[in-house]
């Protein structure tokens, strides 16, 4: 009695369900429950999520909590990933190097993106000058430059610009729009060439060294948020 007891407790954890404990008849049947246990559905807008976790990711955009305060310029952010990649902002950590050019950047997409300059054929030759370009779009842009013609005008002041950029950006001569920020003291600039000149003020003094790995910094501030990144991993 005691080995049959037993070939039936075995049988029966075999097609009872891990998550909720619910026992079956059939294993195809436990098979067809267990997709229900696969699927994590958000209760707002409906959208379905592989785990739990993924769900509990999601559920932060439904609402206004912003768990994550950068110490330095006070921004919130719903995800901690997010807010890692925001304190790059003000570290100036550039973890993605290109092997070909030692080229660094923050982001790891802008790496992907930025390594087929050294492979891509350059096939689209200007007729003018004979120069060559990756992509058609760069040069049209570039043929302008040996034209006379201005297709982009200003209704404000009636000038003309061969690119449709250099348009934009002068159109802000008259609209007052300033829409690159310092992020160490805000000042607001229309133009993002500008604003990088600016930067360089601040960070021409690097008095504040990081004993662990010699960076330096130009504010007291960026040091304790670089020291904050860099502690977690030297604890490891």
């Amino acid at each position: 009695m005691g080995a049959r007891k037993l070939k039936k407790d075995i049988k029966r954890r075999d097609t009872s369900c891990l998550v909720c404990n619910k026992n079956f008849k059939r294993y195809s049947y436990l098979v067809f429950h267990l997709k229900t246990h696969t699927e994590f559905k958000c209760d707002v807008c409906h959208k379905i999520y592989p785990s739990l976790k993924k769900l509990k990711n999601h559920n932060r955009v439904h609402i206004d909590k912003k768990p994550f305060l950068c110490p330095i310029c006070q921004k919130t952010f719903r995800c901690n990933s997010v807010f890692k990649l925001h304190e790059r902002v003000h570290t100036g950590e550039r973890p993605y190097t290109c092997n070909i050019c030692d080229k660094s950047f923050k982001l790891k997409n802008h790496l992907r993106i930025h390594i087929p300059i050294h492979f891509d054929e350059k096939k689209f030759e200007c007729e003018t000058c004979g120069k060559f370009f990756q992509r058609n779009c760069n040069l049209k842009k570039h043929v302008m430059i040996h034209s006379e013609l201005k297709p982009f005008k200003c209704v404000i002041c009636d000038k003309g610009f061969k690119q449709k950029y250099n348009w934009l950006v002068h159109k802000r001569v008259h609209t007052g729009e300033k829409p690159f920020k310092c992020e160490v003291c805000e000042r607001p600039f229309s133009l993002h060439g500008a604003m990088v000149t600016h930067l360089k003020l601040h960070y021409r003094d690097r008095s504040h060294i990081c004993e662990l790995c010699k960076k330096a910094f130009a504010r007291r501030s960026h040091l304790k948020s670089h020291k904050c990144v860099k502690k977690p991993k030297l604890e490891v």
